[in-house]
């Protein structure tokens, strides 16, 4: 059972609010304290990979991470701001349409992980170092789930094929929040 760190402070855990029992298909290791993002409030968590990768025929990765979200840049000195249901939807369109080399990216959908109402986008991510032709893109989904009031579990699957990304999206229900900020599903 792996449980997720807080923001900021990577080392001291949440064990209340966000758990993941891994299949075995998945190894894990911890990002190291330069994976936080100042700049867009990301904190990468935890980096799964299959077992069985191999950058020349398979690869499939699960990436959680914990995004700040609302919040005003530091050097505005603003308050930080709930989002309703409405506004966070946006927030996440708005991370997706920023997201470097993503094209097909869908409208944000309304999800589920770990029994948990969640956010759901998709896209596709070119995969600069895959040994296959150029131009191949990798189909992934990102998942927010809100666990603090300015703060999401965005939990990212990326893999070399659809039929790879099921496998992937099997691990969803492996999830468990237990400590949400009220975020209620909305159509």
């Amino acid at each position: 059972m792996i449980i997720f760190p807080r923001w900021l402070h990577a080392e001291e855990f949440i064990s209340d609010a966000f758990t993941f029992d891994p299949p075995a298909f998945l190894s894990a290791s911890k990002f190291g304290r330069n994976s936080t993002n100042s700049e867009n409030g990301i904190l990468k968590a935890w980096h799964f990979a299959a077992t069985d990768n191999d950058p020349r025929t398979s690869q499939r990765l699960l990436i959680v991470s914990i995004r700040e979200i609302g919040v005003a840049p530091v050097s505005e000195k603003a308050p930080n701001r709930q989002l309703d249901d409405q506004a966070f939807r946006a927030e996440m369109q708005a991370a997706m349409n920023s997201t470097h080399n993503a094209t097909n990216i869908s409208p944000v959908t309304d999800a589920e992980v770990g029994g948990t109402a969640a956010l759901l986008a998709s896209c596709q991510l070119q995969r600069p170092y895959w040994q296959k032709p150029d131009g191949i893109f990798f189909p992934c989904e990102v998942y927010w789930v809100r666990v603090q009031t300015n703060r999401v579990a965005e939990i990212k699957l990326i893999a070399d094929s659809t039929e790879h990304l099921e496998t992937l999206k099997s691990c969803l229900p492996k999830f468990r929040i237990t400590k949400t900020d009220g975020m209620t599903a909305t159509k």
